[in-house]
C-alpha cells in the first residue's frame, strides 16, 4: 500500500474510531473501491498506539482515578472508585471474547460492500431511536454490573463491519436511560482497553505476515492518527453535551444509502 494510502488510512481510522460511523466499514469499503489488496499491518497497530495515547490524555482525570483507586485496592483499601474500573473489565470480557472468536469467521462472510451498506444504515437508524426515544435519567456513576454486562455483550456486534464499537456502546447506554456525555464518555473509557488490544492483535498480525517495520511511516502513522484522533474526542464530546448524536445516524444512512445507489446502478465500481 502506497504511503499516501497509509496517510489516508491514519486519518479516518483517528475519526472513525473515535465517532460513532465505524471504521471497519470505511476501511472495507475503501479497500473494494480502490483495489487496495494488501494491510500494512504494523500501521494499523501504530494507528492505535497513537489513538490509545489521544484517549489517555483526553481522560486523564478519569485515568488517574482508576489508576489511584486500584492501588488503594491492591493495597487492601476500600475505594468507591473502583466501581469504574469493575464496571469497564465486566463490559470488556465479553466483548472481547465475541470480537476475537468471531473475526475469523465474518471476516470473509460479511466483508461484501452490499452487507457494510446495510449495516451502516440499519445500525444508522437504531443509534437515531435509541438516542431519541431512551430517557436521560442515569450517570455514569450510578451504573451496575448486570449493565455494564449488557453493553459488553452488545458490544461484541462491532466485529460486523458497519456497526460501530462506540456507536453500539452509545446505542445501548441510551436505550438504558444514560444521558448523552455519560454514554460517550463511557464508550470512550471502553475504548481504551480495546485500543491496547488491536494494537498487540496488529503487531502480531504483523509479525506472522512477516512485515517489515518501517520507524518513519510507523510514527507518521501514530502521531497522525492520535491528532486526528484527540481532535474527534474532543469534537464528539462538545456536540454531545450541545445536541443529539442525530449528525451521526444521519451520516451512516447517507454513507450506506449512498453505496446502495452504486452498487445497484454502477456494480462495476466495486473490484471485484
Amino acid at each position: 500500500m502506497p504511503n499516501a494510502d497509509i496517510l489516508i488510512m491514519a486519518i479516518l481510522r483517528g475519526v472513525a474510531e473515535i465517532l460513532p460511523i465505524d471504521p471497519e466499514a470505511h476501511f472495507a469499503l475503501l479497500a473494494r473501491l480502490f483495489c487496495w489488496a494488501a494491510v500494512d499491518h504494523m500501521a494499523a497497530a501504530a494507528g492505535f498506539i497513537g489513538l490509545l495515547l489521544a484517549l489517555l490524555v483526553y481522560l486523564w482525570r478519569d485515568v488517574l482515578q482508576m489508576t489511584r483507586s486500584l492501588l488503594r485496592i491492591l493495597r487492601g483499601k476500600r475505594d468507591p472508585g473502583g466501581a469504574l474500573i469493575l464496571h469497564l473489565l465486566v463490559a470488556s470480557v465479553p466483548a472481547f471474547v465475541i470480537t476475537f472468536g468471531l473475526r475469523g469467521l465474518l471476516d470473509v462472510t460479511l466483508r461484501e460492500p452490499i452487507y457494510i451498506a446495510v449495516l451502516l444504515v440499519a445500525f444508522g437508524v437504531v443509534l437515531y431511536v435509541a438516542d431519541q426515544a431512551g430517557l436521560t435519567v442515569r450517570r455514569m456513576h450510578q451504573m451496575n454490573l448486570v449493565q455494564a454486562l449488557i453493553i459488553g455483550v452488545f458490544q461484541g456486534l462491532a466485529v460486523l463491519p458497519g456497526v460501530s464499537r462506540i456507536g453500539i456502546v452509545i446505542t445501548v447506554a441510551r436505550t438504558l436511560g444514560y444521558e448523552r456525555p455519560d454514554a460517550a464518555r463511557f464508550a470512550l473509557l471502553l475504548s481504551i482497553p480495546w485500543m491496547l488490544a488491536s494494537a498487540l492483535y496488529s503487531f502480531w498480525l504483523g509479525i506472522a505476515a512477516r512485515q517489515m517495520v518501517d520507524d518513519e511511516r510507523v510514527l507518521l502513522t501514530a502521531t497522525i492518527s492520535g491528532i486526528v484522533g484527540f481532535l474527534a474526542i474532543a469534537f464528539l464530546m462538545y456536540w454531545v453535551r450541545r445536541g443529539s448524536f442525530t449528525l451521526f445516524a444521519l451520516y451512516r444512512v447517507a454513507l450506506g444509502g449512498a453505496l446502495i445507489y452504486a452498487l445497484y446502478r454502477m456494480p462495476e465500481l466495486v473490484c471485484s
